[in-house]
């Protein structure tokens, strides 16, 4: 039994001596962020509804707006900021921890107005680094995480404890989100969002990279509507003529509202956003994120992923959803990244993903070809009238309706 115990000892320390605390530095930045910055729609011919979103006239925004976002830095002076992959957009720096770790955000705002937070999901917290503001019948020391203002800085403390931590069916990391909750739509509107991940004991490297995996993406899939952000009036003063575009919002111009809402990944539409990078066999992980509207269909042309341990070709979230989707760069191209919601399409959630134009690795080349035969089919479109109704005669239109069903 004493063996028992120094061995359960034992193993408990070396999990602890494994454990770290991460520390993060990230500041609330005011920014210009264009959604288009080429100006066009860069997947296919520009259309009433893509010049709506992109163009800038006298009555209407176009696709740059006043934003706030989550940035990085180097350390608590705050003085220099961490460059951001270009394929990211505004999404804020990327938290990682592996089961056992604590992380600190040291949290600066740097906005010209507004109180902001940073609230996580699926780490463990207490009331003084919780980022939210509502009734909880806290007090005092508890609320001064709840809105940082301007100028103002707070240290927030997450944990991961056993009870958070990825189970044995998960992924190596499962990845959750943070964003700003002093309002929690409006904060999303105005731009405060970004990825968390949790991951197994031994998933990351020293560098916080992880060992499993070649690349790493995030893929932030969501409607903004800018007319709810804190900046929207800043916004509008990049209207040719500001006193036309705030005539439109007072009177509640359906048009004009279509106008600012966004369907983005990661801050671009219609394909804007610089594309995720691969090489033939690069094995892939894209972390998948919505907050704020809508259901997002994801799908990435020429590629499969596995998805909690399923094939499928559809990344499918929800509001305030994640998931990790895996996956294998196979052949060299620009592949279409889109959601296949019609309307969303429509509305410009399109982006790229290349895959280098680099030798094919043998044990890529052959997959699917090397076992098995090759099957020929010959298909052929044909021109018919087809009856969606056979049984429905011209002359007794309500007769399914009238008649009783079987049971």
């Amino acid at each position: 039994m004493l063996l028992i115990l120094r061995l359960c000892f034992a193993l408990l320390l070396v999990a602890r001596s494994r454990a770290r605390i991460r520390h993060y530095f990230i500041a609330a930045v005011e920014v210009d962020w264009d959604y288009a910055p080429s100006g066009r729609n860069l997947v296919g011919p520009d259309t009433f509804t893509s010049r709506r979103l992109i163009e800038n006239r006298d009555d209407q925004i176009g696709s740059v707006y006043r934003k706030v976002l989550y940035r990085e830095f180097t350390d608590a002076t705050f003085t220099e900021q961490i460059p951001v992959p270009d394929w990211m957009g505004f999404v804020g720096p990327t938290v990682k921890a592996e089961v056992g770790d604590s992380v600190i955000i040291s949290f600066r705002n740097m906005a010209s107005k507004g109180n902001f937070s940073v609230h996580p999901h699926g780490y463990f917290y207490d009331k003084r680094s919780e980022g939210a503001r509502y009734l909880d019948g806290t007090s005092g020391a508890d609320k001064l995480d709840d809105g940082i203002p301007p100028g103002g800085s707070y240290v927030y403390t997450w944990h991961v404890p056993e009870r958070h931590a990825p189970t044995e069916d998960d992924d190596a990391c499962v990845p959750w989100g943070y964003h700003g909750h002093t309002a929690s739509p409006y904060d999303i509107a105005t731009g405060l969002v970004g990825f968390a991940l949790i991951c197994k004991r031994g998933t990351l490297d020293l560098n916080g990279k992880r060992r499993d995996v070649d690349k790493e993406f995030v893929v932030y899939a969501d409607i903004a509507d800018e007319s709810k952000s804190f900046f929207f009036e800043e916004s509008i003063q990049k209207c040719g003529e500001p006193a036309a575009c705030k005539a439109r919002a007072d009177a509640g111009d359906e048009d004009f509202g279509l106008s600012n809402e966004m369907h983005h990944i990661n801050g671009y539409v219609y394909g804007n956003q610089p594309p995720f990078k691969m090489s033939p066999g690069d094995r892939a992980v894209f972390y998948v994120m919505s907050l704020n509207l809508a259901s997002h269909i994801m799908r990435i042309l020429g590629h499969t992923m596995i998805i909690k341990q399923r094939r499928t070709e559809n990344a499918l979230v929800n509001s305030a959803s994640f998931l990790s989707a895996n996956t294998v760069a196979a052949h060299p191209g620009h592949w279409l990244l889109y959601c296949r919601n019609l309307d969303h399409v429509i509305e410009g959630m399109l982006a790229f993903v290349d895959v280098e134009n680099k030798p094919v690795l043998s044990n890529i080349a052959g997959l699917g070809r090397r076992l098995g035969k090759t099957r020929t089919y010959y298909l052929a479109i044909e021109e018919i009238i087809w009856d969606y109704a056979p049984g429905l005669t011209p002359d007794r239109p309500d007769e399914f309706i009238s008649s009783p069903l079987p049971i």
